[in-house]
């Protein structure tokens, strides 16, 4: 059996449902599919759903790692960008689910965190009140949800422009001061 139990079976249940809608998977082609028992499965996840929210943490953290190595957050911007474009279709599977407000939950709150951490590492002395911080992180999630969603449904996407313009609007800079009026 593989060192890493929970890997597996989030690895094959991510493959499985690049070919089938989540709504057919279950518990059975999944145990049968990694070759193990239901009580292997049952002892890492509870459900087919825990699987798909732990596998999403896990492309969330290794998301961050990758955006966190950039050079300049422009850069890690296009990395998280490039992310939701790959993965898109796999996306739009997810979104024609019965499990639809689940995953939309599942991916909110994992922006959330990948925002956060993301803050917390590279602006490690904040002046923003703990309060505001999560109020504007709950916005910013939300925000990114949703062009995620819109991304998933169009066959092109201009991924630099889409950084770019994503990076100004989360740092402040996409608002440019109008000229004074004579």
């Amino acid at each position: 059996m593989p060192a890493n139990t929970k890997t597996m079976i989030a690895e094959t249940f991510f493959n499985m449902a690049k070919g089938k809608s989540i709504d057919k998977i279950t518990v059975t082609d999944l145990v049968e599919r990694c070759k193990i028992s239901r009580q292997t499965f049952y002892y890492h996840f509870k459900d087919i759903m825990d699987v798909l929210e732990w596998g999403m943490r896990e492309t969330a953290e290794r998301t961050l790692a990758r955006s966190l190595e950039a050079s300049s957050d422009r850069e890690a911007m296009g990395i998280f960008v490039s992310m939701m474009v790959e993965n898109r279709g796999f996306l739009r599977r997810l979104l024609n689910s019965q499990h639809r407000e689940q995953i939309e939950r599942i991916i909110v709150e994992g922006l959330r965190t990948y925002l956060q951490k993301s803050y917390q590492l590279r602006v490690p002395r904040h002046t923003i009140d703990h309060a505001d911080l999560g109020l504007l992180l709950d916005f910013c999630a939300c925000g990114l949800a949703g062009i995620l969603f819109q991304v998933s449904q169009q066959e092109q996407v201009d991924e630099k422009q889409l950084a770019d313009q994503l990076y100004r609007m989360l740092t402040g800079r996409f608002f440019v001061p109008c000229p004074e009026r004579s």
